[in-house]
């Protein structure tokens, strides 16, 4: 895997608590990465559903997440509705 840690911290103020700052490290720098790659693949017309499968499984593989994060979204009725929602008008254009 990939190992960014020579770049440089960016830090910015907590908006709970002004004293204190947060740092982006290297799994923050990552993560951008793989929504940058993303958003480009989606943009060249690759299946939204498998690269978001495709890049969930990178993170869990690269420990920036744990697999229960990675799964939870699939047990919440708001995003099962916008699910079936794209079934229903993926049927429609047809």
């Amino acid at each position: 895997l990939i190992v960014v840690s020579n770049l440089p911290a960016v830090c910015v103020a907590d908006m709970t608590d002004p004293a204190a700052t947060v740092c982006l490290d290297g799994k923050s720098y990552w993560t951008v990465s793989l929504l940058v790659g993303a958003l480009l693949l989606m943009a060249n017309d690759a299946s939204p559903d498998l690269v978001m499968l495709g890049f969930s499984v990178l993170l869990v593989l690269s420990d920036v997440i744990s697999n229960g994060e990675a799964w939870a979204g699939f047990s919440s009725t708001s995003v099962l509705s916008i699910g079936a929602l794209f079934v229903v008008a993926r049927a429609l254009e047809e």
